[in-house]
């Protein structure tokens, strides 16, 4: 009716749909606020407070939150990695959503060429991979063209150096 839905109503939805598919999903309840599941003594809706879809595909598992935009289905979001979390199918038992080994992924390709006056011009490709990418692609997706490339030469401007003049292109936002 609103054309909009929380937690419980995606996840159910994405549920249905990979159900359709025939894999078999699973509504995950998380408590984004604890890490422990000894420490969940009766679990409670003020515990959980989000709802998460897992599923196991071609030989791995995924922990989907259809409410994420900016993280691939691929990977599961960090904020709710190594949350502890709930199940709801028979026989369960409190446990925490799956950690990635490797959260901070980026491909870089460098290039540097010098000019016959001594100067260089370096050409850096980055690819942001999983976790990494979401939170990349989150800072940056509400901004507009203009703003997206101040952003980024002030940080290299804080980061790299103040004398340089970087250029940037965004891609795959």
């Amino acid at each position: 009716e609103n054309r909009f839905g929380d937690c419980k109503d995606k996840s159910t939805l994405l549920f249905s749909l990979l159900k359709k598919l025939n894999l078999e999903p699973e509504l995950v309840l998380v408590a984004t606020n604890r890490n422990d599941p000894k420490r969940v003594i009766i679990p409670s809706m003020l515990a959980f407070n989000h709802v998460i879809v897992c599923f196991e595909y071609d030989g791995q598992r995924y922990c989907v939150d259809p409410t994420d935009s900016q993280t691939h289905w691929q990977y599961t979001p960090a904020w709710v990695q190594g949350k502890v979390s709930l199940p709801l199918t028979v026989h369960t038992q409190l446990g925490q959503v799956q950690k990635s080994p490797y959260r901070w992924k980026v491909h870089t390709q460098t290039k540097i060429v010098f000019d016959e006056f001594g100067g260089q011009k370096e050409t850096q490709k980055r690819s942001y991979v999983g976790e990494y990418a979401a939170a990349v692609r989150s800072n940056l997706f509400e901004l507009n063209d203009d703003d997206r490339l101040n952003k980024l030469t002030d940080e290299y401007h804080e980061v790299i150096s103040s004398i340089g003049h970087p250029e940037f292109r965004v891609e795959n936002i």
